[in-house]
């Protein structure tokens, strides 16, 4: 009929019909074959840096057993070794994934870790400290909601001497983005207790909020914290709600 197109003749849009039929699906199987070449070179650089951060993984994972044994490994000769080598491995990860936070928190927890290890105070210890504040601020970038990673970083800008005004800056950001968990409370009230007397009345009642919060599960850790810092009586009002904790209390209350 009239009205058909010859084969190879030119549509209304200036491009033979034929032409665009094929070359539809082609571009279409091109554009499939990039995201599935695209997908296996991202899922094999992300475990390929997943074991790199495996001897990192364990190694704290070891450090942080609540048991003697985990504190002795802490200690023992070998394990300077065993961080030397998970650093190394740290670096490689970082260098495949470079916007991956946890390996950033990884770094910051090995140098914070190994940090406690050092006399109080010293070139080395200083040196540790620094190291964990960078990598924590790195992680922190990408992840600026991550509020245990905030109490971390306040914690290390404690140990490192930093002031108080940056360290209780970094507290309320941990505080407003995980107000309830435990590792973040406990972390909070050890900082709170000795950064009393350089708080405001607002942040001082944060520390009660927060040790009224944790006070039944972890009642015994916040009372040494707070005789280490002189401030049990401050937590005897606490103890109407927590008679579990009144003897140690009294314990503590006539050693001081």
């Amino acid at each position: 009929m009239d009205s058909a197109l010859p084969t190879g003749e030119k549509s209304p849009g200036g491009l033979p019909e034929t032409t665009g039929r094929k070359h539809t699906p082609r571009l279409l199987l091109s554009l499939l074959l990039c995201l599935i070449l695209s997908l296996a070179l991202w899922s094999g650089r992300w475990g390929l840096a997943g074991l790199y951060a495996y001897p990192a993984r364990m190694l704290l994972d070891g450090w942080d057993q609540p048991t003697e044994q985990g504190a002795n490994n802490f200690r023992h000769p070998q394990e300077e070794e065993r961080w030397q080598i998970a650093m190394t491995t740290l670096a490689k990860a970082r260098r495949l994934e470079p916007n991956n936070a946890d390996l950033h928190f990884l770094t910051g927890r090995l140098h914070h870790q190994h940090a406690l290890l050092q006399s109080p105070w010293t070139a080395q210890a200083k040196v540790h400290w620094h190291q964990a504040i960078l990598a924590y601020q790195q992680a922190l970038q990408l992840r600026p909601t991550w509020g245990y990673q905030w109490i971390l970083l306040a914690q290390a800008r404690l140990q490192a001497g930093e002031p108080a005004t940056q360290i209780l800056a970094d507290w309320m950001r941990a505080i407003r983005f995980a107000p309830h968990a435990r590792d973040v409370q406990l972390t909070a009230i050890r900082i709170g207790f000795a950064l009393w007397t350089q708080m405001d009345v607002q942040q001082q009642a944060l520390v009660d909020t927060l040790t009224k919060r944790a006070m039944p599960s972890d009642g015994e850790e916040i009372l040494l914290q707070a005789a280490k810092y002189n401030l049990l009586q401050r937590l005897q009002p606490f103890l109407e709600d927590n008679p579990q904790w009144q003897n140690k209390f009294n314990s503590l209350s006539k050693n001081r």
